[in-house]
């Protein structure tokens, strides 16, 4: 899964030829790796569009192509542009995967409703989004899809799983999965989702809470955001824990909507700086406030970007309390620029502080209760290509004893040593689990295993955040 970029501010129109912009690459790579080579000798140049078109015209007439890529040259020498860089965060896009990217950031998308990692076996379904098609159909966060229409997607990529999983809407997908062990099979009408955002309410002790999940901040997650906060009003919630655990972040100005819910009108609730140090504040507007007695934030390394710009300003200008794991530290703004073609360059163009200047940059946020929690994306390893018995010593011996304590199976040891104990371990559980009872750990007793660990992590131990929440309201 990739992550979601911070923003996307008004497009703005480039209108230069390609082939311009194809020199600017080839200026840029050549004039990247001139740099690194001499360092501080370097004087700057200034952009001479004359030599970027002589150079893309060399390489349009003469470069004698022998690699094996079916992109155009210009899109390659596009791409490679943005990576000579060195920015993770500056990429191009070709006006398609610009669409599919920005519907990302959204929310909302035809499909079935679900968000997965490739496994050997198949696809570990990682998140079923509330009231999707998937969820209505019974599909099960923990579950491995391992047919689509009767065909097999072990070792499939990711890519190859959603072209087979997506379609039209209406039309109708049959997905083999494998839930804790057995076999299930399930019909899905594809159909829109929306995954931005799901709330509820949920009585903790003696309170109720007013719990929102924020999966990314989309121009529509704001309307639906504000519908919970009114439902939060009505039945007089007083307590809110806001839910941006794996969220990779969103537009910018979804963000600053959704903090001025809780801000006073006028309040800075961010604050940019660009190369030439020009500052820009974000403040809070005009529009109907909601406040709660408490409030907290669950986050962990997944939560980034406009997530961290919602973490900085609540907890800074209003005291909320963040539990759970220290954010991802992205403190950067990227802006889209629309080219001749279509195509779409981001680019990184500022970075953003918090209310108070403080700039999380590769550092993040640290929570004010640390919580360590079991995340089944921690426990999938690469395809096995050999079996392993006693006495083997291996990673892949340290995922099955990893998995069997999870499991409540009694391993002495949690090293890749393949020892009596972990084999015992590992009978035992083959025969729990009705496989070939032999102690030698094979791929079926993997694709199992995984299963089993997926779903004892989602549905037999509790969110320890939330515990936490339940713990401070005491």
């Amino acid at each position: 899964m990739e992550q979601f970029e911070f923003e996307k501010q008004k497009k703005k129109k480039i209108r230069k030829e390609p082939i311009y912009i194809i020199c600017c690459i080839l200026c840029l790579m050549i004039g990247g790796a001139t740099g690194i080579y001499f360092g501080k000798k370097l004087v700057k140049p200034s952009i001479q569009s004359g030599i970027y078109e002589e150079t893309a015209q060399i390489l349009e007439d003469k470069f004698y192509d022998l690699t094996d890529s079916d992109l155009p040259l210009e899109q390659r020498m596009l791409y490679g542009m943005s990576g000579a860089l060195g920015d993770q965060y500056t990429s191009y896009f070709t006006n398609e995967g610009s669409k599919e990217y920005n519907q990302t950031i959204e929310g909302r998308f035809v499909g079935v409703g679900i968000q997965y990692i490739a496994v050997p076996a198949g696809g570990l379904v990682i998140n079923v989004f509330d009231t999707s098609p998937a969820s209505q159909a019974g599909m099960m966060k923990g579950d491995i899809i391992t047919h689509v229409e009767g065909t097999t997607i072990e070792g499939f990529t990711s890519t190859q799983i959603q072209e087979k999983v997506l379609g039209e809407e209406g039309s109708k997908v049959s997905l083999t999965v494998l839930r804790n062990g057995e076999k299930k099979e399930l019909d899905i009408i594809r159909g829109d989702v929306e995954s931005s955002l799901s709330y509820k309410i949920q009585t903790m002790g003696n309170e109720k809470v007013g719990l929102i999940t924020l999966t990314t901040f989309g121009q529509g997650t704001v309307e639906l955001f504000e519908n919970a906060l009114k439902e939060f009003k009505k039945q007089n919630i007083q307590t809110i824990c806001i839910d941006l655990r794996d969220n990779g972040g969103g537009y910018l100005e979804s963000v600053i909507d959704l903090v001025s819910y809780f801000v006073p009108e006028g309040q800075v609730v961010m604050k940019t700086q660009d190369k030439n140090n020009k500052t820009q504040e974000y403040k809070s507007r005009d529009c109907e406030k909601y406040s709660f007695e408490k409030g907290f934030i669950l986050m962990n390394s997944g939560s980034a970007s406009s997530s961290e710009v919602m973490i900085g300003a609540l907890t800074e200008l209003l005291g909320y309390k963040t539990i759970g794991e220290t954010s991802f530290g992205k403190g950067v703004v990227q802006d889209q620029y629309v080219l001749s073609n279509s195509s779409v360059l981001k680019v990184t163009t500022r970075k953003w502080m918090t209310p108070q200047g403080h700039w999380i940059h590769k550092q993040g946020f640290q929570p004010d209760y640390e919580v360590k929690e079991e995340n089944i994306s921690s426990y999938v390893m690469d395809e096995m290509k050999k079996s392993y018995q006693y006495d083997s010593v291996d990673p892949q011996v340290i995922y099955m004893q990893r998995c069997l304590k999870i499991l409540n199976y009694n391993v002495d040891r949690v090293d890749g040593y393949f020892s009596k104990e972990t084999q015992n371990a590992l009978k035992e559980f083959e025969k729990d689990y009705h496989l070939k009872v032999n102690g030698i750990y094979e791929k079926n007793d993997a694709t199992l295993l995984l299963s089993a660990t997926a779903y004892k992590v989602c549905y037999e131990s509790e969110d320890q955040c939330l515990l936490k929440v339940k713990e401070l309201l005491k």
